[in-house]
């Protein structure tokens, strides 16, 4: 049960990291607000 959550946890930040550095290469048009609510 922990190893799955913690299996869970890690694909959870692969995919957060993966989505940072997607949203780095775009443009960002509202300027540097970086979202820290997760």
């Amino acid at each position: 049960m922990l190893l799955r959550f913690q299996r869970a946890l890690n694909e959870g930040f692969y995919v957060i990291k993966i989505w940072i550095s997607q949203k780095r290469t775009v443009p960002v048009v509202e300027g540097p607000q970086i979202p820290n609510n997760f």
